[in-house]
């Protein structure tokens, strides 16, 4: 018996801890019942909870994103390897985000956190090997 997200309809593989498709936990899921009805209630589930699950980040853009953008342009000026690593692990976890849910906008400033925070930590350590060698 096949097991289902009750979120978002996603099949799940035998042994799957987690919904590979929305993230929520393996104890929220169904087991599909056999049967014409159930599949049919099934697919109602599904596009009600699809619409349910996607409609809270439609058209928004990631606060991810923005917050590792952020940290990347602080970074730039101030503490460049602790938020170049902050802008990197921000931006990372936006673009995986952005994965799970496509309708989210962001993504050029998920890539920006990360180029910026790769550019705060070369910098930082550029600018501290100058600093020692001058001393």
């Amino acid at each position: 018996m096949s097991r289902t997200c009750k979120y978002c309809g996603n099949v799940l593989a035998d042994g799957d801890n987690f919904c590979q498709k929305c993230g929520a936990v393996a104890d929220a899921v169904q087991d599909s019942a056999p049967g014409m009805a159930a599949q049919a209630n099934q697919t109602a589930n599904n596009n009600f909870n699809n619409q349910q699950v996607n409609s809270g980040y439609q058209g928004k853009t990631s606060g991810i994103a923005i917050g590792g953008f952020v940290c990347s342009l602080i970074g730039f000026w101030v503490a460049g390897i602790i938020l170049g690593i902050v802008a990197i692990s921000l931006g990372a976890a936006a673009l995986n985000h952005m994965k799970t849910f496509p309708e989210e906008k962001g993504k050029g400033l998920a890539i920006a956190a990360i180029v910026i925070g790769i550019i705060d930590i070369v910098g930082a350590i550029l600018v501290n090997a100058v600093i020692s060698s001058l001393f």
